[in-house]
This record gives structure tokens, sequence and C-alpha cells, in this order.
């Protein structure tokens, strides 16, 4: 079966030993733990990542897991052969350890530095971190090597469900971003903050990715954060909200909306513009964003 294939074996070799056994044991360890296995997609693409990319850590997919099982798991799964167990006897002394409480061989995963490494391999260098973003994505400040332009690095795991939505609204939102752009130029008017340009979508080790403009002033969601209620005058909250609705109104006025308007999704630019990001996946009415608006002043006041 090609999801529970060693790399060596996807890569037609004939010295397949009992470290291809391992791997698959260290496959249906992981769907155990997480509900999927390693890599998933077609017979063709399941072949091309086990050669190619490293598994996303369990942990990803299930916080809280004991990073000892994890490090039994990942061990199992390494792409070399001579990195696993040699064995499925030495691994199973290492769960035998690991159910006694006891340590384990396997080395357990910097998180941190596997997920600087798994951005450097998709081009990124990572510059801070800026958040938690909607659908258990995190955000990141980052820099696209290739094009050495700062981005907003948006990243989750590649459930085949939170996935493919995810995909899909940032997929409406760069087809809306180039919409906007082309009717300013079209017309010789500058472009307005509207919508966050959307660079590059793809997904990589079990991790979907979305390289995006990005917006120094950070979310409004965070600018709320930082100013107590009490300091906050009404003059102040009319003013912001203003920003809101100008923006808005420039969505509107080309036939689109927003559909899932909340202060995380609403991005200050360096001028204090408002600019928006995570668009409803499915076409929605001015109306909805304008009942959001309101909610949005009246938590203000």
């Amino acid at each position: 079966t090609p999801a529970y294939m060693a790399p060596e074996q996807a890569q037609g070799r004939t010295d397949v030993g009992p470290a291809a056994d391992v791997y698959a044991l260290g496959t249906m360890l992981y769907e155990c733990l997480t509900g999927r296995t390693p890599f998933q997609g077609t017979s063709m693409e399941l072949v091309l990542a086990q050669v190619m990319d490293k598994p996303l850590p369990p942990t990803h997919l299930r916080p809280g897991l004991d990073p000892a099982l994890e490090a039994v798991c990942l061990k199992c799964l390494e792409k070399d052969p001579a990195a696993r167990y040699a064995t499925a006897a030495d691994l199973a002394t290492d769960l035998r350890g690991f159910l006694a409480g006891g340590r384990v061989a396997a080395a357990v995963v910097d998180k941190e530095q596997w997920f600087a490494l798994w951005a450097k391999r998709s081009g990124f260098d990572i510059l801070g971190d800026l958040g938690a973003g909607a659908g258990g994505s995190r955000v990141y400040r980052a820099r696209q090597a290739r094009l050495r332009r700062e981005v907003a690095l948006k990243v989750a795991p590649a459930s085949p469900a939170e996935g493919r939505a995810a995909m899909e609204r940032l997929e409406r939102q760069a087809a809306i971003a180039s919409e906007v752009k082309r009717h300013y130029h079209a017309a010789g008017r500058a472009v307005p903050p509207v919508v966050i340009d959307v660079y590059d979508l793809g997904e990589r080790d079990g991790l979907v990715y979305c390289a995006m403009e990005y917006a120094p002033g950070g979310s409004l969601a965070a600018a709320l954060e930082r100013v107590a209620p009490a300091d906050r005058t009404p003059r102040d909250a009319a003013e912001l909200v203003l920003k809101v609705a100008a923006s808005l109104a420039a969505l509107h006025a080309l036939g689109h909306a927003h559909g899932n308007l909340s202060p995380g999704n609403v991005l200050l630019t360096g001028d204090g513009s408002a600019t928006f990001t995570d668009l409803s996946r499915k076409a929605s009415q001015p109306t909805d964003d304008v009942l959001a608006v309101g909610r949005l002043l009246y938590h203000l006041l």
C-alpha cells in the first residue's frame, strides 16, 4: 500500500530490508496518534512525498502528545533506513521504555528547529511570530528569500477538510485582490488598501502555507487589546470604524463582500488604513458586513 511504503521501496531500490517494516510500523503509529497517515494524496503524490518530504511532527496535529512518543514515531519514519530503528525488536524496546515511564533512545524533536528548517526549505526566513490565526493557523513575519520581500506567512496543518477550506478562502482572496488591482490600474488611480494581496499558496510536509502582503500595523484585534476600553473615547471608536467602513465600501463597489468579518481579520497598514484577509470562501451579501461593522462599533462603545 503506497501510504505505508518506505522511501527506498518508493524509489524502486532492491536493497530493502527490515528497516522498511519499521517504516510501515511508524506509519501505523503516526496514524493511531493523529488519525491520518504522514503523507496523503494520489499514489504518485504519495511516492514523491515519501522520497522528498519530511512528515509533519504529530504534535502539530495533536498538541499535548508526549514528545518521547513523538520521537519514537519519527525515528521510524526517517528517510535514511540507517537512521531508523535497525529492527522491530529495537522499536519494541523503546516502546516498552516509554510505557514504563523511562527514557527512549529516539531524540526528542525540537519543534522550533523543525519549523525553521521547514520554512527554509519552503523559501522563507522567519523573522518573528505574529500570533494565532483563524482555523488553527499560525502567522509569522517572514522574508521570502527568492524575491527578497517581507511577507506575512500563514501556516496550518493540512488536514483534508480544514486545509481545503483554508485554501479556498485564500484563493478567493487572491482573485479579489487581483481584480481590485486591475480595476484601479485601468482607471489610472492608486490602489486602495482593500484586500491583502496573496503572493504564494502551497503545501509542504503536511503544512498548508500562504505568503501574503505584510501589514505592519498588525490586526485590529491586537490593536484593541493594547488600549483599555476606559481609555478609548467614542470619537476614537467612530474614527476606527470609519476606516473599516471606507475599505469595505471599496470592496462592495466591486460587487464583493467579506462575509467573515471580525477584528482578527481586519489588518492595519503603515498609515493606519484598514485592509482585509480571511474572506469567506463563498460569496456573501454586503448586509452581512454591515452587521459585523455594527457589532464592532457596539463593542468599541
